[in-house]
C-alpha cells in the first residue's frame, strides 16, 4: 500500500487504485477517514455532500471517524452548539508504505476554551485481502486515549458517539436494499423497521453490506463494510449503535439507551455505561474496518476476526 501526502491529508493507494484519504487539512471539527472505497471502487461512506439519493441529515457523519458525545460533558460529537469540541491532528508520527502501509499520528480533543481533554496516540496499518467471492481493502485502527496533563476523564452514557464511526453510503443501508449483520447472529433489514434488531447489541463484528450501484461503470454488485472489535481492547465486545438508515457506530457507553430497545427513546436513569477513565491510564481501542467487493459470510468475518485477534500486524 501506498502513502502519499496530499494538500489536505494522506492518500492511502493499493497500486494506483484510492482506498481512502486520512483527512486532516480542511478545518473540519473532526480528523476523518472518506473516501472508503472497496478494490473495485464502490464508495462505501456517504457523499459528503448532499444530492440526488442522499439524505441532509446528520452532516456530522462524515466518512469514518472517531469522537464521543460527552467527555466530561463536552460534546465531541454533534456540530450544533457553539461550544462543540474539535478534534485536532497534531503530528505524523510515522508514514510508511510497504505490503502493509502504516501511519501514525498524535490528536488532541480540545474543549471550545482550547483545553486539551484528550491526547489521542493512533497507528492505523492499511493492507488488501482476499476471500472466496471477493476482494477487499482493510484498515486496523489501533488508539490510545489519555487524559490531558494527568487527568481523569470521565465518558457519558450517552447514545451519540462511537470510538470506530462511520456514515454509509445509502445504497448499502438497511432502509433499502442493504443489511446489517452481526456474529451474534442477527440481522436487520432490508427496508428494516424499527426496533432493529441489532440496535445496542454485543458483537465482535458487525457489516452492512447492499448493492454497490456507485460502483464505476455502475454495476449494482453487492459490496460491504464491516468492523471487526478486536481483543484485547476497550469493553471487548463493544456495543453498537447501528441503524437502518446508516449510522454505523462502535458504542461501549450507551447502556442506558440500549437497555431500552428501542432506537432514539428517552434513556433509563437507573442504568448507566459511564466509565472513568482514572488519571494517568490509557483507553485502549483495536479494530478492523473492511471494505469489501462482494458480501463476506459470518463464517469469513470470523475468521477474520480469530486471525486479527492475534497481536497486531507489525510494519
Amino acid at each position: 500500500m501506498q502513502l502519499e501526502h496530499t494538500a489536505n491529508g494522506i492518500d492511502v493507494l493499493h497500486g494506483r487504485q484510492h482506498f481512502t484519504t486520512y483527512v486532516h487539512g480542511t478545518g473540519l471539527p473532526k480528523v476523518i477517514l472518506y473516501p472508503f472505497l472497496t478494490p473495485g471502487g464502490a464508495a462505501l461512506t456517504r457523499p459528503l455532500h448532499a444530492g440526488p439519493g442522499v439524505d441532509k441529515d446528520h452532516p456530522h457523519h462524515r466518512g469514518v471517524w472517531t469522537a464521543h458525545g460527552a467527555v466530561d460533558g463536552v460534546d465531541f460529537w454533534e456540530e450544533y452548539k457553539p461550544d462543540h469540541g474539535r478534534i485536532i491532528h497534531k503530528e505524523i508520527r510515522r508514514c510508511t508504505s510497504g505490503d502493509i502501509g502504516r501511519l501514525d499520528t498524535t490528536l488532541a480533543w480540545v474543549d471550545a476554551t482550547g483545553l486539551t481533554r484528550l491526547l489521542e496516540e493512533r497507528t492505523m496499518r492499511f493492507f488488501p485481502l482476499a476471500f472466496d467471492g471477493g476482494s477487499a481493502y482493510a484498515m486496523e485502527l489501533e488508539f490510545t486515549l489519555r487524559g490531558h496533563a494527568g487527568r481523569a476523564i470521565v465518558f457519558g452514557d450517552t447514545k451519540e458517539g462511537g470510538l470506530v464511526a462511520a456514515r454509509v453510503n445509502p445504497s448499502i443501508n438497511a432502509t433499502g436494499a442493504g443489511i446489517i449483520y452481526n456474529s451474534e447472529g442477527l440481522s436487520t433489514g432490508p427496508s428494516a423497521k424499527e426496533p432493529e434488531a441489532t440496535w445496542g447489541k454485543a458483537a465482535r463484528w458487525v457489516a452492512y453490506a447492499g448493492p454497490a450501484g456507485n460502483r464505476a461503470g455502475g454495476a449494482a454488485t453487492q459490496a460491504t463494510l464491516a468492523i471487526l472489535h478486536l481483543p484485547p481492547s476497550f469493553a471487548h465486545p463493544t456495543r453498537w449503535h447501528v441503524r437502518g438508515y446508516g449510522l454505523f457506530a462502535a458504542n461501549p457507553f450507551a447502556l442506558s439507551y440500549f437497555e431500552n430497545k428501542i432506537p432514539g427513546a428517552s434513556h433509563d436513569p437507573a442504568k448507566s455505561g459511564a466509565y472513568t477513565l482514572p488519571a494517568g491510564e490509557a483507553l485502549h481501542w483495536r479494530c478492523v474496518v473492511i471494505a469489501a467487493d462482494g458480501r463476506p459470510s459470518a463464517p469469513q468475518l470470523d475468521a477474520w476476526h480469530g486471525q486479527f485477534a492475534a497481536p497486531a500486524k507489525q510494519q
